[in-house]
């Protein structure tokens, strides 16, 4: 009998550490750079912008133009581009 109380508490620390384990497990947060994540007012100039937060905790800025049909515009000269200023993880 004392054997069968011992293997259950073996079993419930077991399942415990377990569950303990896969909830502390890495996530992966996936954030989707667009124009939408700027307010461009119609204008289709490069304008900059910094304090961007999508679904993680990164912080991006950007120098970035819209074109006419809404893609993202990145020209390769005058620090034109996305940088994260700040990287995380999933939100809490």
């Amino acid at each position: 009998m004392r054997q069968i109380r011992t293997l259950k508490l073996l079993a419930v620390i077991f399942m415990t550490v377990i569950y303990g384990v896969s909830n502390t497990a890495a996530q992966t947060a996936t954030d989707v750079l667009s124009t939408d994540m700027v307010d461009f007012n119609g204008s289709t100039s490069y304008k900059s912008f910094s304090g961007i937060t999508l679904t993680s905790n990164a912080i991006y800025a950007a120098n970035i133009s819209m074109s006419g049909n809404g893609a993202m515009r990145i020209r390769k000269s005058d620090n034109s581009g996305i940088v994260t200023t700040t990287t995380g993880g999933i939100r809490a």
